[in-house]
């Protein structure tokens, strides 16, 4: 909420028509991962969170929760730690990004990649996850002699354990709400005619898409860095808009409110700006978060653009 808020209103300011994607790590809020050491952490979240909404274009949303426990289901038998952790989020980076640097048919640039995942401007907070996961030796995610527990890494098998919940590295279930989009990018040795097959697969599950507008599973092809030598022919990163995030950004709101209310280390603020006066930035980036959380549960429902309509 401090520095990276800081940045964020600056490059929004100075480059209004510059499209900006973040890559944001929500705090634990609960035992897995561990409890925050930052007791004012929920008042951090809220103040981030307006910016976020405001100045980020495409915000990539990963949360340690999740990250601990994907950490500790995959590695079994090691005790993953904040190294470990920090590695699974610099691959879901170098993987979102591959399509720009190494260029192919789809997401050639950051506009096209944003273009098919956000149709609304304020709802682009995305979820993702990645597959397969390895740890090699000297701790990097899927080096050479990395040691995984996936076997098969057919293009379905890598989009079907993207899909599986237990691969999100947001920790929300997807089995409400809706999705507005889904892209995979799958990294490799690939074959189109593979890509199709496993489309059309995938057309039997029970994926909720939202009923107003065109929503369906893209997956752009990339290939692999020539620099670094992986343990796997294939692998998958999964981008989705879910309406379902809005539920992390309920916990966030929750959690503030409570402290909120008590007005519990109000005080270390009013020794600051914007505080100083009044608390008002808080009460506009309450607003900003419920209005947020309103625009995802909207979505999910058959009379969204009514609503858009009637609004405007």
């Amino acid at each position: 909420s401090g520095l990276g808020s800081f940045l964020l209103e600056n490059m929004s300011d100075h480059w209004p028509k510059k499209l900006v994607q973040t890559y944001s790590v929500f705090p634990a809020n609960s035992e897995r991962g561990g409890e925050a050491n930052v007791v004012v952490q929920p008042y951090n979240s809220l103040l981030t969170m307006k910016r976020l909404t405001l100045c980020a274009d495409c915000v990539v949303v990963l949360d340690n929760n999740a990250l601990y426990r994907i950490a500790e289901d995959t590695f079994k038998g090691s005790n993953p730690g904040q190294t470990q952790v920090n590695k699974l989020v610099a691959t879901v980076m170098a993987a979102s990004t591959a399509t720009l640097r190494y260029p192919g048919y789809m997401n050639n640039g950051l506009e096209d990649l944003i273009a098919s995942l956000i149709p609304l401007p304020r709802t682009h907070f995305l979820m993702t996850g990645y597959t397969p996961l390895s740890l090699d030796p000297i701790g990097r995610v899927g080096g050479q002699g990395a040691v995984s527990r996936v076997r098969k890494t057919s293009v379905l098998d890598v989009i079907t354990r993207l899909l599986n919940p237990k691969n999100n590295m947001v920790s929300v279930t997807t089995h409400g709400g809706a999705y507005m989009s889904i892209q995979c990018i799958i990294q490799g040795d690939v074959d189109p005619s593979e890509v199709h097959q496993s489309l059309v697969r995938l057309q039997s599950r029970d994926l909720r898409f939202i009923p107003w507008g065109p929503a369906g599973c893209q997956v752009a092809l990339s290939k692999k860095s020539p620099y670094i030598e992986t343990a796997h022919r294939v692998s998958g990163l999964m981008l989705t808009n879910h309406t379902s995030i809005s539920n992390l950004f309920k916990r966030t709101l929750t959690q503030y409110k409570k402290m909120m209310a008590n007005q519990a280390f109000v005080a270390n603020y009013k020794k600051f700006d914007p505080f100083k006066e009044n608390l008002d930035e808080f009460k506009d980036s309450e607003q900003v978060v419920e209005s947020l959380i309103k625009d995802y549960n909207d979505a999910a429902t058959e009379g969204f653009l009514d609503m858009k309509d009637q609004s405007s």
